[in-house]
């Protein structure tokens, strides 16, 4: 990897897709973003995480408003690939993998949002994986609870179970529970991978978009819903075109589950977006991100307005295609569509919108070949 590999966080409008403004962070080994990118509940400040070469894990805190650097945490020997920030904005939560006694886990981490001191780490290891990767993380709206989705195995990809778990917030394990796919057949026979995890408006139901090998033994976007309480599964819904992997989140009134997953160019179009029913998982439309322009078949991150009305999505490039999407939660049309100009090429990882919907943030690479972290900032 190139020495000037960095990282850079942009801030856009939600209205019009305007860029606010773009930091980069470039540390003294090369490093680059994370998939992770939370606001804080007042909007003040935006929180992502990267990597850096000998240092491991970064976490950096910005000012929502101007992009100012707040404070930079590392945590050596552990990958992030989760963080979320409790109701009340004093703790920033961080999900990933590292690796205790040989073996890698599902790693937890608690920081003070304020200072960036770290105030635990746990690590899952009531199941002894040789591997273990995918953290997601979310925190109830009591801030009591923060739940994780991961998973793990011994052998990619047969015997990986999607885990999710479930901490109180001073850091003790509430409930832990497991699942493992039920189809065998097929070149990627079984298998289940966790991904990001979205809670319900009155935290009681929680939302899993995953991985599953399919009746036909290939690999499928899966959306999950679990009771937040015990663990339980309620409902399972795996696609049916070649993917893997996406974002979910929920409206407001918890009614509706909008998920987005890849595509493996096995169909036309760029990336799926679906639109469920959250108490049952019945399909209410399903759509494909429009072909002209390139549409980008890796949605980087999935975000929901505060009225429930729109849905933004933010989408690698690859070489052409908006990087920016914003879709109607009622029709599942596309409203509008952006892109980051000021990089030639841009490759988002996480998307981000604060509570009251003023600003959206996006944060990925940029250059080609990669030349950095870049997070934006738009004004709604």
């Amino acid at each position: 990897m190139p020495s000037y590999v960095k990282s850079e966080t942009v801030a856009y409008s939600v209205a019009t897709g305007a860029q606010l403004w773009a930091k980069t962070y470039l540390p003294a080994n090369s490093g680059g973003p994370d998939d992770a990118i939370a606001v804080s509940p007042d909007g003040a400040q935006v929180y992502v995480s990267g990597y850096a070469i000998g240092q491991g894990a970064v976490t950096i805190a910005y000012a929502a408003g101007t992009g100012r650097q707040l404070w930079v945490s590392h945590s050596k020997g552990v990958g992030l690939s989760g963080l979320a920030v409790s109701p009340d904005g004093t703790t920033v939560y961080e999900a990933g993998s590292g690796r205790v006694s040989g073996r890698t886990y599902i790693a937890v981490i608690a920081y003070d949002a304020a200072a960036g001191r770290q105030r635990w780490l746990r690590y899952y290891t009531t199941v002894k994986p040789a591997y273990a990767e995918l953290g997601a993380v979310a925190v109830s709206p009591d801030g009591t609870t923060v739940y994780v989705a991961g998973d793990a195995g011994a052998a990619f990809p047969s015997s990986f179970s999607l885990i999710v778990l479930a901490y109180r917030a001073a850091g003790t394990l509430k409930w832990a529970t497991r699942y493992a796919n039920r189809y065998t057949g097929g070149v990627n026979a079984g298998g289940a991978f966790g991904g990001p995890i979205v809670l319900g408006p009155g935290g009681s139901d929680r939302y899993v978009d995953g991985t599953v090998s399919s009746k036909a033994g290939h690999h499928v976007t899966a959306t999950s819903a679990f009771r937040a309480a015990t663990g339980k599964c309620l409902w399972l819904d795996p696609e049916s075109a070649r993917g893997g992997g996406g974002h979910d989140a929920v409206t407001p009134g918890g009614r509706t589950v909008i998920v987005v997953g890849d595509r493996t160019g096995d169909t036309a179009g760029g990336y799926a977006i679906t639109s469920y029913n959250a108490s049952t998982g019945a399909t209410r439309w399903a759509k494909r991100a429009p072909v002209p322009g390139d549409a980008p078949m890796y949605p980087a991150g999935l975000v929901i307005d505060p009225h429930g009305d729109t849905a933004f999505v933010a989408g690698a490039e690859y070489g052409g295609g908006y990087d920016l999407a914003a879709w109607s939660v009622a029709r599942g049309t596309v409203l509008w569509t952006t892109r980051y100009a000021a990089a030639k090429v841009y490759s988002p990882a996480a998307i981000a919108l604060s509570r009251d919907g003023a600003r959206l943030f996006v944060t990925g690479s940029a250059g080609s070949p990669i030349s950095g972290m870049t997070t934006v900032a738009y004004q709604t």
